[in-house]
């Protein structure tokens, strides 16, 4: 799939240039979706800590715990937390993996200027060394270099800065998989305390049977 997706000719100066408006442009468009997003990931959150608030609740207050479990109501409310979850997941690793194509642009830029500038230092390194008949050519070779670097460099500011300025947030918070790990952290705790409700339900019913 990689070998079917055009590459950026950096050769040329106008290229970089071209590729830089048009990334601006794009992410422009994206944020257009951003309010939606946060609207239904917002929705979707609060709809999720309500039914695990009440079914925690309903459980810890409940007298036989282990009959409850078995209710039709109790079920959907797991069922529901759990899709909403990996819906959320999805949108945080999403959001985690382009702001880390972003910072991959900034890097992938700063190596082919580096790249570049390493050339023209070869090349006068050879010019001062043996001086011959393609010396015009190799000055307008040094010329288009030496644009190359000063374009890559500029547009590099402009992406580290929009970067910076301008990453993907969710509700306002960055996408990070810090934050993908600490949506199932929360729930892998949900589901502990339901397995531990269980579990000590069962105990009990298995002490009382065992007395009568």
């Amino acid at each position: 799939e990689e070998a079917l997706i055009p590459r950026v000719a950096f050769e040329f100066p106008e290229n970089i240039l071209s590729w830089a408006y048009l990334r601006i442009t794009i992410q422009a468009f994206g944020e257009r979706f951003r309010y939606r997003t946060d609207i239904y990931v917002g929705m979707t959150l609060a709809v999720m800590l309500v039914l695990m608030i009440m079914t925690l609740s309903y459980l810890i207050m409940a007298t036989n715990r282990q009959a409850e479990f078995g209710r039709v109501y109790v079920l959907e409310a797991i069922i529901a937390v759990s899709v909403m979850v990996v819906y959320l997941m999805l949108i945080s690793l999403s959001g985690a993996m382009v702001n880390e194509e972003l910072a991959l642009h900034s890097r992938t830029l700063a190596a082919r200027a580096l790249r570049t500038r390493s050339r023209l230092i070869f090349r006068e390194e050879q010019r001062c060394d043996n001086d011959n008949d393609e010396e015009n050519t190799e000055e307008s070779d040094e010329e288009l270099w030496a644009r190359q670097i000063e374009c890559i460099e500029g547009v590099m500011g402009i992406v580290d800065v929009n970067n910076e300025l301008r990453p993907f947030k969710v509700l306002g918070i960055t996408a990070q998989y810090a934050v993908t790990v600490s949506i199932f952290t929360t729930v892998l705790s949900f589901f502990s305390v339901l397995f531990s409700l269980y579990y000590s339900s069962s105990s009990e019913v298995s002490s009382e049977l065992a007395l009568a």
